[in-house]
């Protein structure tokens, strides 16, 4: 970083503002015309980085075999991509059911005859 001096505050100070000003427009057209924000896409090893407790790709991969954690994937068939606002989304929403624990919620239905005690 450079030295500033005293002098060129006042320059400074002017062209910050001049940023919060454009910044504040943008934001403001976004939310006017319902606009999405950039898509921002990860890779494995960036959805580790982003992720509060840092989680291995091992577990990251289970939680996708599983179906746990949202993902897309490329033609190839390889190449896992995570989408920031599915992936928060999911954050927000808390632990989804595994794949297993909804087969067992159905096996459990259907072995009562599909009838369900209300309380």
């Amino acid at each position: 970083m450079t030295h500033l001096t005293f002098d060129e505050l006042p320059r400074l100070v002017f062209e910050l503002q001049e940023k919060i000003d454009r910044l504040t427009v943008l934001l403001e057209d976004i939310a006017e015309n319902n606009m999405p924000a950039k898509d921002i896409w990860f890779d494995i090893d960036q959805l580790s980085s982003y992720l509060p407790n840092h989680p291995s790709k091992k577990t990251l991969y289970k939680k996708v075999e599983e179906r746990i954690i949202p993902f897309h994937r490329r033609e190839d068939g390889k190449t896992l991509y995570f989408l920031k606002a599915e992936i928060d989304l999911y954050l927000k929403e808390g632990r989804q059911k595994t794949t297993k624990e909804i087969v067992a919620e159905v096996d459990e239905l259907l072995s009562k005859g599909g009838r369900q005690k209300r309380k």
